[in-house]
């Protein structure tokens, strides 16, 4: 009986960090997009802030989404910093030049 209460904890701590490494672990874009689905949680929850550091971990997982900065820009601009939001929208379009969604808000803002 203690031999299949062991196997059994063994088994579920594996499959536990089994998943964990597939939420968070693997490619950049994974990564990215576990991180961002959190950011856009938190942005549907009014909690800027927080969607803000998610979107700058995405980022940091993978520096070459142009969504990613997109939506950082977004948030920023939610927030009131005019300045940084502006710039990610600009790395977007760098990254992503037919990225209309980002040129139409860098045309509202000029």
């Amino acid at each position: 009986m203690k031999q299949w209460l062991v196997i059994s904890v063994v088994v579920t701590v594996l499959g536990i960090a089994a998943y964990g490494y597939f939420q968070v672990g693997g490619s950049p874009e994974v990564r990215r997009e576990h991180y961002a689905e959190k950011a856009r949680e938190y942005m549907n929850q009014g909690k800027v802030k927080e969607a803000i550091v998610e979107f700058q971990n995405a980022l940091s997982a993978d520096p070459a989404s142009a969504e990613a900065h997109y939506e950082l820009g977004m948030a920023l601009l939610g927030q009131g910093n005019l300045d940084a939001g502006y710039r990610e929208l600009v790395r977007a379009t760098n990254l992503k030049p037919d990225f209309v969604k980002a040129r139409f808000e860098l045309a509202t803002l000029h």
